[in-house]
């Protein structure tokens, strides 16, 4: 549905989709905030995720564990019950993978300190990716008349 808009609204939008494609920055900038924006328009639809995967509980401990400062928790006294996938019981309570996740999810968790913090961290990198799409073609050398994409 959205193509066959596209295709029949094409006349109107074309002039201004030159002139932002012109633009380098603002582009970069719509690309970035589009899937943002668009995440934020389904949440009627579609809730907040939970975590519902093993290895999403391992980020979620190891967030948690940074956030209060800490590389590792100390271990339980009665480690044989609470043991899990992707996390360590000994010689201490923690996750098994590095810090870069965790740190992110650390990160987002104290800024919006809200539960289920994974997933707002998950906005930065959809944004990244889709400016991602849009950097290499300044980089390949000069502005093309389509801005972005030679």
């Amino acid at each position: 549905m959205l193509v066959f808009m596209a295709l029949v609204w094409r006349p109107w939008i074309q002039p201004y989709a030159l002139k932002l494609a012109e633009r380098t920055g603002w582009s970069m900038l719509l690309l970035a905030l589009l899937p943002v924006v668009l995440r934020l328009a389904l949440l009627a639809h579609h809730p907040v995720p939970s975590p519902d995967v093993y290895d999403e509980f391992g980020h979620l401990l190891q967030a948690d564990t940074l956030r209060h400062f800490r590389l590792a928790n100390p271990p339980h006294p009665l480690p044989q019950f609470f043991e899990t996938f992707f996390v360590l019981q000994e010689p201490a309570y923690s996750s098994i993978y590095p810090v870069g996740q965790g740190l992110a999810l650390a990160i987002g968790w104290a800024i919006f300190g809200l539960p289920g913090p994974e997933w707002y961290c998950r906005w930065r990198p959809s944004a990244r990716c889709a400016t991602g799409c849009c950097v290499p073609g300044p980089l390949r050398g000069g502005r093309s008349r389509a801005g972005c994409w030679r």
